[in-house]
C-alpha cells in the first residue's frame, strides 16, 4: 500500500511540474527599442576640396567604424569618414593617393 501511495505522489508531482512549465514559459521581459534616425541638416553641410593622401579601410581604435579618406586641403589635413558602402556594389567608387576630390556632407 505504501508503494502505491509513493507512486501516486510521484506521479502527481510530475503532472504538476509538467503543467506548471507552460504557465511560466512567457515570463521573459520584452525590451522595446526606440530608434530615432538622425536627420540630415543641410544648414550644417560642409564642402571639402583637396587631394587624397590615404584611404584607410580599417581605422585605428577609437575612430568611427568604416572607411576614412585622409584629405590634404588648403586648411590642412582632414580625416573624412565616408563609410564602407561607398566602395561596394556595382556603383562602388575607388580612390587613390594624389586624386583630387570634392566631398560634401
Amino acid at each position: 500500500m505504501r508503494k502505491i501511495v509513493e507512486g501516486l505522489f510521484l506521479l502527481a508531482t510530475l503532472a504538476i511540474s509538467l503543467l506548471a512549465a507552460p504557465v511560466y514559459a512567457n515570463e521573459s521581459v520584452t525590451l522595446k527599442r526606440t530608434v530615432i534616425a538622425s536627420k540630415y541638416d543641410v544648414s550644417k553641410e560642409v564642402t571639402l576640396e583637396g587631394t587624397v593622401q590615404d584611404v584607410v579601410m580599417k581605422p585605428a581604435a577609437g575612430s568611427i567604424i568604416g572607411a576614412h579618406l585622409m584629405i590634404a586641403t588648403a586648411q590642412g589635413a582632414v580625416d573624412a569618414h565616408v563609410g564602407n558602402l561607398i566602395f561596394s556594389g556595382k556603383d562602388g567608387v575607388s580612390f587613390s593617393s594624389g586624386q583630387a576630390v570634392k566631398l560634401t556632407g
